[in-house]
């Protein structure tokens, strides 16, 4: 049986030329479909009293940008080479169509913080080296951060206290789609 596949950007510091191409061969050895780089932009809105878009504006951004379609198991293991390999933070969110992933290499620590489908924010602060994110993944993607905490609790992982996450347009790396 195949395994469901999730599109998904990996978003990086534009220095991070290395990183990207070790991520896209991590991301072919994980039989991810469709791996290439693209050109990152920020879309940057003005609204009117009421909230209505008046203007839109695509500008080019200070990222790389790595894509993919990739299935939950390969990209749990994907965050778990990026947490343990590079000791920084992973930022995972799962609110939009496509799951983007937000490596903060000036945020050391291994933790894993994810945006679930219900637009709460889960921490997942302790990422044993030797774990199965796949539920954690799963649960993200399709249900809401009851299940991705659950998850991430039966894979073995520490996991904080969750909050509202803040959805502003350029708040978490991405706006809602």
């Amino acid at each position: 049986m195949d395994e469901e596949r999730f599109e998904f950007d990996v978003a990086l510091p534009m220095s991070g030329g290395d990183l990207a191409a070790e991520i896209e061969q991590r991301l072919a050895d994980l039989a991810a479909e469709d791996v290439r780089r693209k050109e990152s932009v920020l879309l940057l809105r003005s609204e009117d009293v009421h909230g209505r878009d008046t203007r839109r504006v695509e500008v080019p951004d200070l990222n790389l940008v790595v894509s993919a379609l990739v299935g939950a198991y390969g990209l749990a293991a994907l965050v778990l080479w990026v947490i343990h390999s590079r000791g920084c933070t992973v930022i995972l969110d799962a609110r939009g169509r496509t799951i983007r992933m937000q490596i903060e290499p000036g945020v050391p620590g291994g933790r894993l913080v994810i945006l679930s489908r219900d637009d709460t924010k889960v921490q997942v602060v302790e990422v044993p080296k030797v774990v199965d994110l796949t539920g954690v993944i799963k649960a993200a993607v399709t249900a809401n951060a009851d299940a991705v905490r659950e998850a991430a609790k039966a894979a073995g992982a520490k996991v904080d206290r969750d909050s509202p996450s803040d959805s502003r347009p350029g708040r978490t790396g991405a706006p809602k789609e």
